[in-house]
């Protein structure tokens, strides 16, 4: 097996009640090794990051700084990775066809031309995406790992267009991955373009100095932010992995959510009592948290659900799939009905903290600033019961400004961001 699957109820007791049950199911999904303990087999990578050189890109040196990024990512390319670049303004350029990391002059060459291209000054980042689809969608490279990577201020006229093509490329095993650049991107549209497409979305920080609060120089960001795409693609061991559940009549899924290493809304399709969650490659571990309404029960064992995992193991044209009962125990016993899981404890927490904060944001946008920060301070609270400084600095920044009655973009988006990321279990 190439892949591990674990499920965890939040409470495996349920008290005995005249009432529905709100409980939460853990998924956690891991690459696995081989068999006999040799190391599981990876997918060939085939990337595409899709650079806007628009206008605005040439606001607080951004088209420099993603052009750095494009270089660094570049040099971390083993000589078997294969990468083609997008560039886009108006019109859209293959800057440079799918090419093996073995040639990286040729890839150096093209990131450096690319202020140079012919494609306008304004913004259709739909062009872009399409041209990556189109090398992406290559006969060649359909048994690849394959990854687009959206470098960005997220500033275009064809939003409804992109998000369509994400659909389209989440349905084809292709995940999108967004990277924002400078203090004024569109963070609701990238984010949303980023959980369709299967991706993880973060940004570079422009603004700041040494000394300032969580500081961190530009070209440390650029690693951090590529490091994680690398190794999500360089070491997928399965691809096309889908989740369905068979629900127990009474019961329902209230929502789905990725709940590690990003707070994601997840793209679920339902029909009748059955859940379909179409999760992709498999290249890192990940976690996911359902809201789960239960049945009001008689004393005794209830399957909540049937769970089937199905996926294709890297050079395995066979798919796999395993399936599971999840089971929970009705009791009368108040004592047994206090047990909680403390790692789906965890989870739950951290995506209730996400929550506040973009609640607060939305309050934040229509005046509401009282209620907002009271949002943020409950926040705070809960990072520092958890044990996470990160969090509750970047919080407790956002209130002190709040308290001078405005708050910079800047911060507005490093909250969001951290309050999007959870830590290890148990970490």
């Amino acid at each position: 097996m190439t892949v591990k699957i674990d499920y965890t109820l939040y409470r495996p007791y349920v008290l005995v009640g005249g009432e529905e049950f709100l409980n939460y199911l853990l998924v956690n999904v891991i690459p696995d090794g081989g068999m006999d303990g040799r190391p599981a087999a990876t997918m060939p990578m085939a990337m595409v990051p899709v650079i806007d050189v628009s206008g605005s890109m040439y606001a607080e040196e951004r088209l420099e700084t993603v052009q750095r990024a494009a270089h660094y990512l570049i040099d971390q390319l083993k000589p078997v990775d294969t990468l083609g670049l997008v560039a886009f303004a108006d019109r859209s350029q293959v800057a440079s066809p799918l090419t093996q990391g073995a040639n990286a002059t040729q890839l150096h060459r093209a990131v450096d031309s690319m202020p140079e291209l012919n494609v306008g000054g304004g913004t259709s980042m739909a062009k872009g995406f399409k041209d990556a689809l189109t090398l992406l969608q290559q006969p060649a490279y359909r048994e690849y790992a394959r990854r687009i990577l959206l470098l960005t201020d997220g500033h275009t006229f064809d939003e409804a267009e992109c998000l369509q093509l994400a659909r389209q490329a989440q349905a084809q095993d292709i995940v999108v991955s967004v990277i924002g650049v400078g203090s004024d991107w569109n963070e609701d549209f990238l984010k949303q373009l980023a959980s369709i497409g299967g991706g993880d979305w973060t940004y570079i920080r422009l603004q700041g100095k040494p000394g300032d609060p969580g500081y961190v120089p530009v070209d440390e960001q650029i690693q951090q932010c590529f490091a994680k795409e690398l190794s999500a693609v360089q070491n997928v061991t399965a691809s096309g992995l889908q989740i369905n559940l068979e629900l127990t009549p009474g019961v329902a899924i209230r929502s789905v959510k990725r709940s590690n290493p990003q707070i994601q809304d997840l793209n679920i399709q339902t029909s009748d009592r059955t859940v379909q969650l179409p999760l992709g490659p498999v290249g890192r571990a990940e976690d996911y948290l359902m809201e789960v309404v239960q049945p009001p029960r008689k004393p005794g064992l209830f399957r909540v659900m049937k769970v089937s995992a199905t996926y294709r193991s890297a050079g395995n044209a066979q798919p796999t799939t395993v399936t599971q009962d999840i089971v929970v125990q009705y009791t009368s016993n108040p004592l047994e009905a206090n047990q909680v899981n403390p790692q789906v404890q965890q989870r739950v927490q951290e995506v209730g903290i996400h929550q506040q904060v973009e609640k607060a944001t939305r309050l934040l946008a229509s005046g509401d600033v009282e209620k907002a920060t009271r949002l943020l301070r409950n926040a705070s609270n809960v990072t520092q019961r958890l044990g996470d400084p990160g969090k509750t600095r970047v919080l407790n920044e956002a209130i002190e400004q709040l308290a001078g009655g405005q708050i910079s973009e800047d911060v507005k988006k490093t909250i969001q961001f951290g309050a999007s990321q959870t830590r290890k279990l148990n970490e």
